[in-house]
């Protein structure tokens, strides 16, 4: 379109073909450094070095962690990048939206129910103290590898965990879009 403006590609450090004008590294402070291996064997798509290419580095998650945690993550982004651009993003939820209708609720609306949480995602941990802070009580986590597609028989059996239990199901904007 000749109306494009800015273009954000997720995943696209490692493409040294693209032309960038900018590169955001994110650091997720739950899970850093992906152990510190390469996939296949951690979760790192290259060694650590690359963190001095970026343009910023953005410290997410940063309020899940103690402060000597999060201290120390800086101090190994500190040994590779150089720059002075750091920020932190920490998530929130603002609402709740029901798949079956598009419904909208408010961010409180879990409180102190019981709830069912379901994903497949990165860091499902993550999405689990985001349910624990609103306060909710989690009885059960289902969760699968990053970019599953739930099948009809798996949602079937979470359906019925649910309904045995009297639990309602949470999962993430990114699943929901995964469920048939």
């Amino acid at each position: 379109s000749d109306n494009l403006q800015v273009l954000i590609l997720d995943d696209g450090y490692q493409s040294y073909e693209l032309k960038r004008d900018l590169d955001i590294i994110l650091i997720d402070c739950t899970k850093p450094f992906g152990g510190r291996r390469l996939l296949p064997a951690g979760l790192l798509r290259e060694p650590l070095s690359g963190i001095g290419r970026a343009d910023c580095v953005v410290f997410t998650r940063s309020d899940m962690i103690s402060s000597p945690k999060l201290q120390k993550i800086k101090e190994i982004v500190g040994n590779y990048y150089k720059g002075a651009k750091v920020f932190h993003a920490n998530e929130e939820i603002r609402e709740f939206r029901n798949i079956s209708n598009n419904s909208v609720a408010g961010k409180d609306y879990f409180k102190g129910r019981k709830v069912l949480c379901m994903s497949a995602i990165g860091n499902s941990a993550g999405f689990h103290r985001l349910i624990k802070g609103i306060p909710s009580i989690i009885i059960k986590k289902i969760e699968k590898k990053d970019h599953h597609v739930w099948t009809r028989s798996e949602l079937g059996s979470v359906i019925k965990i649910a309904a045995e239990k009297g639990l309602e199901i949470v999962t993430t904007e990114k699943d929901a879009v995964r469920i048939p």
